[in-house]
């Protein structure tokens, strides 16, 4: 083995390992963080619309496709990022809120 691959190795590996040791020292402080997160900030996700083309013209099998139309959709989703440590968190769960309103009936007139 040729000394200049060997010492390409070993940086690699040595670099792996300070890799792998920064990341648990960063997934400890990340743990061990108090965090205060800021506002909720809205990170929708957009997948436009698009046409599935279907199979070519001339192929006129019994199982042939034609062209497809797939609508536009919107993943709502949200994050929050820790001001102390700059964790970012995502998620897409909404809690609904049902407010009951008392309901009056309509006033009367009478002539």
């Amino acid at each position: 083995m040729k000394s200049e691959i060997k010492q390409l190795r070993d940086k690699f590996e040595r670099s792996k390992k300070e890799f792998d040791s920064t990341k648990e020292d960063l997934e400890r402080v990340v743990n061990s963080c108090k965090h205060q997160f800021g506002k909720t900030i809205p990170d929708h996700i957009h997948y436009p619309a698009y046409t599935i083309p279907g199979d070519p013209p001339g192929t006129m099998g019994v199982d042939r496709r034609g062209p497809c139309y797939v609508d536009a959709k919107t993943e709502k989703r949200w994050k929050r990022i820790c001001d102390v440590c700059g964790k970012v968190e995502y998620t897409s769960t909404v809690k609904q809120k049902i407010e009951e309103l008392p309901e009056w009936p309509e006033e009367r007139r009478y002539s």
